[in-house]
C-alpha cells in the first residue's frame, strides 16, 4: 500500500461542534438563519439548508457564522448526489469565514477537515493527484492553527497527528511531529491519547488496541469515552470469540449509562453483529438505537433503519426491507440519504459523527 493511499486511514469521522446559537430576535437575522440551517441539516434536509444559507450570504457576505455553516453544508453534500463530489465551494466558503474571523479555532479545524477530504478526492484523478500535496499541506496548516488558538482542541490535534504520521514528506508528513502530538494528547486527555496511540503507526493489532483501552478504563472507570473506546476495540477484533462480543456489549452499555450520546455506537455494534451474521442481535441493537430516549438525530435514526433494511435483504425478506427503506426515507424527509462507504484501509469501526452525521 502506498503512502498516498494510507492517508485515507487518517479520516476519522470525529465528534464535532453543535451549531452556533441563535441570538437574534428576527428570523432573517444572520444568527437565526444559521440555527435554522443547522436544524434543517440535522433533519436531513441538506438542500434546503444550503439554499437558505446561500440566500443569507447574498444578503450579508460579511457574516462569518453564515459562511462557516454554508461551508459545512456544502461539505456534507459530497455524501449526496446533489453537488457531485466537488469540495471547491465548501473550501471557498470556509476560507471566507476565516478571512472575516481568523481567530476562531473551529473555522480552522473545518478548513483542515475540508482540505483533507479534498486532497483525497484529488488522488483519484490522473492529473488532479498532483494537487494532493498542496491540499494536504493546507490541511496541516489549518489544524496547526486550530491547536495554536485552542491547545485543548483534541479533535484537531488527533487529525493533525494522523496527517503527520501517514502522509509522505512532500505532502507534509513528519513522523517526529506525529510523536510529539501523540505525547501531547496523552498528557491532555486519556481518551484522545488512547485514540491517537491506537492509530499511530505501526498498525496495532486488535489485542494491542484492547490492551491500550483497558488501561484507560482501569485508570478512569467512570469515563464514558474510555468504555466506548474499549467496546470499539472488541468490535474490531476480527478473531473475537463470543466472550469478546459480550465484553463489547458490557462496555458499550456502561458508556451509554454514563453518557447517553454514546447510543450512536449501537449502530456500530449492529454492524459488527451483521458481519458475524448474527442478524437477530443486529436488529435488536438497531431497534434500541432508533427508539432510544432521548431520541437521536433524525438523520441517524434514518440511517439505522436503512442498515436494518440491508439486513432484511440479506435474510431474503424483501418486503420487510422495502418497508424499512420507505420508513427511513420518510423519517429523513430529505436527500441526505447515503453514508460514506468504509474504505479498504478500515476506518475505526466506521464511527458515526456524534453531531448526528455518518
Amino acid at each position: 500500500m502506498t503512502a498516498a493511499s494510507r492517508v485515507i486511514g487518517v479520516l476519522w469521522v470525529v465528534a464535532v461542534l453543535a451549531g452556533p446559537a441563535a441570538q437574534a430576535n428576527r428570523s432573517d437575522e444572520p444568527g437565526t438563519v444559521v440555527m435554522q440551517a443547522f436544524e434543517l441539516r440535522m433533519a436531513g434536509q441538506v438542500d434546503e439548508a444550503k439554499r437558505l444559507l446561500e440566500t443569507a450570504v447574498d444578503a450579508n457576505r460579511a457574516d462569518a457564522a453564515v459562511q462557516f455553516e454554508l461551508a459545512r453544508v456544502r461539505f456534507y453534500t459530497i455524501f449526496t448526489n446533489t453537488d457531485g463530489v466537488n469540495l471547491g465551494p465548501a473550501q471557498k466558503a470556509i476560507e471566507k469565514a476565516i478571512a472575516i474571523d481568523g481567530d476562531n479555532p473551529r473555522y480552522h479545524f473545518w478548513a483542515g477537515k475540508i482540505a483533507t477530504y479534498y486532497g483525497i478526492q484529488k488522488m483519484h484523478g490522473v492529473l488532479s493527484r498532483l494537487e494532493m500535496p498542496g491540499q494536504m499541506n493546507k490541511a496541516i496548516k489549518s489544524f496547526e492553527r486550530a491547536v495554536a488558538l485552542q491547545p485543548d482542541f483534541h479533535e484537531a490535534r488527533v487529525d493533525l497527528m494522523g496527517l503527520y504520521d501517514r502522509l509522505p514528506w512532500f505532502a507534509g508528513g513528519n513522523k517526529s511531529k506525529a510523536r510529539q502530538q501523540l505525547h501531547k494528547l496523552e498528557q491532555l486527555d486519556p481518551v484522545y491519547g488512547a485514540k491517537a496511540r491506537c492509530e499511530i503507526q505501526p498498525r496495532k493489532t486488535s489485542a494491542e488496541k484492547i490492551a491500550i483501552w483497558q488501561k484507560v478504563v482501569d485508570a478512569h472507570p467512570d469515563n464514558a469515552g474510555a468504555h466506548a473506546g474499549l467496546a470499539g476495540a472488541y468490535m474490531q477484533n476480527d478473531g473475537a470469540q463470543a466472550a469478546d462480543t459480550q465484553y463489547a456489549v458490557d462496555h458499550l452499555n456502561r458508556a451509554i449509562e454514563l453518557d447517553a450520546s454514546y447510543c450512536t455506537e449501537l449502530l456500530n455494534l449492529a454492524r459488527y453483529y451483521a458481519q458475524a451474521r448474527e442478524h437477530d442481535k443486529a436488529e435488536k441493537a438497531i431497534r434500541r438505537f432508533v427508539n432510544f430516549d432521548p431520541a437521536p438525530p433524525v438523520a441517524l435514526r434514518a440511517n439505522g433503519l436503512r442498515q436494518l433494511a440491508r439486513i432484511k435483504k440479506a435474510q431474503q425478506k424483501p418486503d420487510e426491507a422495502k418497508a424499512l427503506q420507505a420508513e427511513a426515507d420518510d423519517r429523513r424527509n430529505g436527500r441526505f440519504t447515503r453514508c460514506p462507504r468504509q474504505t479498504s484501509t478500515r476506518l475505526r469501526s466506521n464511527h458515526y459523527d456524534r453531531e448526528g452525521l455518518p
